[in-house]
């Protein structure tokens, strides 16, 4: 659902950007509540999908965008309403100082002044404004600080020197050892307090993973081998022993099965072993998927 809206929303601004002068305004404010409700649905259910959802220079067209939408309607009920929801937006996508969109506004200095100069109207934003006149933090620092914020397995410093597709290699990786450290079982019980904080910040990564790989496979067709190439080095035999962690994981967290689904989902679309293993325990009686 949250990688559908996102999607709608960034076809609705591309119409809006095509459309006569004339009919620019309204085209643009469907756009604009296209991307409220789709950005707010992502940081609920996928966050990762927002990250990795366009490159840093679209994420900036698209910022510059959502600026536009209000700026001939200004100290009008319309303009007003439009400036609360993209109020809403910026608060969705800025919402870490490691946020590739607070990066992408502060490296365009145009940009960055016209942010500066929305987020001035509102008092309640001045910890946003303060994020984006500091700049993005340094490599170092943007790995400690995302994983403060995320509880993820990286060592201090790498991701900052990673390509993305090494960055998901390296997470899968992470995430799989503590999985077959706990023997593919979610661990539960008494005294398994510190081993099922491994495996839910494990849990975690995989899915941040697994979200990063998806965007990245459907939006570089050219480059969809290689990021499946990923998945399919999880070896064939070890492929349901993953998604009985899976199972596992539902049954002691199910009000995570969002999580569970997305992540189920996404390695289905990619990889065909999986999608073959996920079609075989779905169609099984003793085996059935719970989620199901």
């Amino acid at each position: 659902m949250s990688d559908k809206r996102l999607q709608e929303a960034l076809a609705a601004i591309q119409k809006a950007e095509q459309s006569a002068p004339g009919n620019f305004q309204d085209q643009a404010g469907e756009a604009l509540a296209l991307c409220k409700r789709a950005f707010l649905t992502a940081s609920k259910e996928a966050p990762e999908l927002l990250d990795t959802l366009q490159q840093p220079e679209d994420m900036a067209h698209t910022l510059s965008f959502l600026l536009k939408t209000c700026e001939s309607r200004r100290n009008t009920p319309t303009g007003n309403s439009r400036k609360g929801k993209v109020k809403d937006c910026f608060k969705v996508l800025f919402n870490l100082p490691t946020s590739p969109w607070l990066s992408a506004a502060a490296r365009d200095e145009k940009l960055k002044g016209d942010v500066l100069d929305f987020l001035r109207s509102y008092e309640d934003m001045g910890e946003l404004k303060q994020a984006l006149e500091a700049g993005p933090p340094a490599p170092k620092a943007r790995a400690a600080k995302r994983r403060e914020a995320t509880g993820a397995l990286a060592p201090e410093g790498r991701e900052g020197e990673e390509s993305p597709r090494d960055q998901i290699r390296r997470m899968l990786s992470e995430s799989l050892a503590v999985f077959r450290d706990c023997d593919y079982a979610f661990p539960t019980g008494l005294h398994s307090e510190e081993a099922s904080d491994r495996a839910n910040a494990a849990m975690d990564n995989f899915y941040k993973a697994v979200a990063k790989l998806f965007t990245s496979w459907n939006r570089e067709s050219a480059d969809a081998g290689a990021y499946e190439q990923l998945l399919n080095a999880i070896g064939a035999e070890e492929i349901p022993l993953v998604v009985n962690f899976l199972v596992t994981y539902y049954k002691a967290n199910n009000v995570n099965e969002r999580k569970i689904t997305f992540t189920v989902d996404k390695l289905s679309q990619v990889s065909s072993p999986f999608r073959a293993e996920i079609q075989a325990r779905s169609a099984a009686t003793q085996k059935r998927l719970p989620w199901l």
